[in-house]
């Protein structure tokens, strides 16, 4: 399941609300839990091509946790026409 919007437009909200009454686990994976680990505080390591790769690289574990078979909420992963 895929969920995008603007920011505060809701999108967490109803990832939790879909957990608490979905009849199987969901996971709730947000795009940006996978991405904050880069150290944005750091300007020279900031690139487009680290931006997108970033972005791969999210969209990639995503359909890791899919390939697992488990339930995946996905929060903003089709930003990029490529992933849609």
């Amino acid at each position: 399941m895929l969920l995008a919007g603007p920011s505060s437009s809701g999108k967490s909200s109803l990832a939790a609300a879909l957990q608490a009454v979905l009849p199987e686990p969901w996971i709730f994976l947000p795009a940006d839990a996978l991405t904050a680990g880069f150290p944005r505080d750091r300007p020279a390591h900031i690139s487009t091509e680290t931006d997108h790769r970033l972005r791969r690289g999210a969209f990639a574990a995503l359909m890791a946790f899919m390939d697992a078979g488990l339930n995946v909420i996905g929060e903003q992963y089709v930003w990029e026409p490529w992933a849609r």
